[in-house]
């Protein structure tokens, strides 16, 4: 594994930044670690982490395929300062940025490889280099669109790796319905906290459908009406950076609430 921790400085908190990161499956790209204020104030001090998906768009508006970015270094520190969440360390993990991101955000062969990627080589890297709380209880994943359906199945393949998720305008629809159709056959995982929300304007009524066929599941399951289960339907919402960005403070509160 290749690593290379060139420090940015940003308005509070530090991005670190871990060069060409891959498997024998899965192409090298980079993963960007956010560092909250206080890190380096209190060595005995350890952290919930958050794994997020298209990492290039998670931070930098430069890197944003879109131009717009969802910040979530400041969406994160407006919620510490006001004591709403825990104080998480956020790893943004890059895509491919290549017609590859497809398949290794999907329900096929590439996709299982990138959610063994992210548990046994991202996941050991971030433990090994930062004071992170590894248990399952203190480690999330999110993504939206694709990388939704991706921290999905990674909630429900790696449960004891990753004990929470954060899925915004998840494409279940894939491929007819697959993840669905599959999803239908498997238990719920023990001890785990999701979170799914979806858009109601344009191209989010389709996935909307998907995320409704879900929820048929997990209610039979009794999972929906728990206190580890939220839903959120954002009537106002669309397929952008911009929608999933206005509404992070969402997931963040209830995978990190105080």
């Amino acid at each position: 594994i290749a690593e290379d921790e060139d420090e940015a400085p940003i308005d509070k908190g530090e991005l670190r930044y871990h060069r060409d990161i891959g498997s024998d499956e899965i192409a090298k790209r980079d993963v960007v670690v956010w560092l909250p204020p206080e890190y380096d104030n209190d060595e005995e001090m350890y952290y919930p982490v958050l794994y997020m998906h298209d990492g290039q768009n998670v931070f930098d508006p430069s890197t944003s395929y879109s131009g717009i970015a969802w910040q979530a270094d400041r969406t994160a520190l407006s919620l510490i300062e006001k004591d709403r969440i825990q104080v998480p360390i956020i790893v943004a993990v890059n895509n491919c940025a290549s017609a590859e991101r497809l398949q290794e955000y999907s329900f096929g062969s590439k996709g299982r490889h990138n959610l063994e990627f992210m548990a046994k080589t991202v996941k050991p890297l971030v433990d090994k280099t930062y004071r992170t709380l590894p248990e399952a209880e203190h480690t999330a994943i999110m993504g939206a669109s694709m990388g939704g359906l991706c921290a999905f199945l990674q909630l429900w393949l790696y449960p004891d790796v990753f004990g929470k998720a954060a899925c915004l305008s998840p494409t279940f629809i894939l491929n007819r319905y697959e993840a669905v159709r599959w999803i239908r056959r498997q238990p719920v995982p023990e001890n785990i906290r999701l979170y799914m929300d979806c858009g109601n304007i344009g191209g989010e009524r389709m996935l909307l459908k998907g995320c409704k066929k879900v929820l048929r599941i997990l209610r039979r399951r009794k999972f929906s009406k728990s206190n580890s289960f939220y839903f959120y339907k954002d009537d106002a919402g669309n397929h952008s950076e911009q929608a999933w960005a206005e509404r992070l403070w969402r997931p963040l509160e209830f995978l990190f609430p105080r």
